[in-house]
């Protein structure tokens, strides 16, 4: 896990009674409220909540969501996946990132998960050995290798 050291989240209140995994980012001087997915090449996916409204998004549902993600899965996958899993897709559209190096305040989680990339195996197409090219076979009988012709 990678440790940020220009952006360190703060904790929340002790007297804040609300959900736990609602964050404050503050970006460019601008505070937005957001559920933190993940934070991929220093840069954070959040989900911002500010964003329904004008989307005419309902924000009580993500939170709803955002409810059972925190308290069942928070801990083995990033929001967005849950979303998938669960098949929400209207709510891609008030997905934002934030780079790093321009967020001075956060208040509240930072969700980091190691996704990693797919591993990619490369393979050689088989070609077609030509006409003109005579094959010889070495080391069997010939009865086995007529066979397979």
């Amino acid at each position: 896990m990678k440790k940020y050291s220009k952006l360190v989240p703060e904790e929340y209140p002790e007297n804040y009674n609300g959900y736990r995994f609602i964050s404050l980012i503050k970006y460019m001087d601008k505070p937005q409220i957001a559920i933190v997915d993940n934070i991929i090449n220093d840069i954070i996916h959040a989900y911002v909540l500010d964003e329904c409204q004008p989307a005419n998004l309902d924000e009580t549902e993500i939170v709803s969501y955002g409810k059972v993600w925190f308290e069942e899965y928070s801990h083995l996958i990033p929001f967005s996946v849950y979303l998938s899993r669960n098949n929400v897709t209207q709510y891609s559209s008030i997905i934002k990132c934030f780079p790093v190096d321009f967020v001075s305040r956060v208040l509240g989680p930072l969700f980091v998960f190691n996704m990693g990339n797919p591993i990619k195996i490369k393979r050689k197409r088989k070609k077609d050995i030509p006409d003109y090219i005579e094959v010889v076979y070495t080391g069997r009988s010939r009865e086995g290798s007529q066979e397979i012709l």
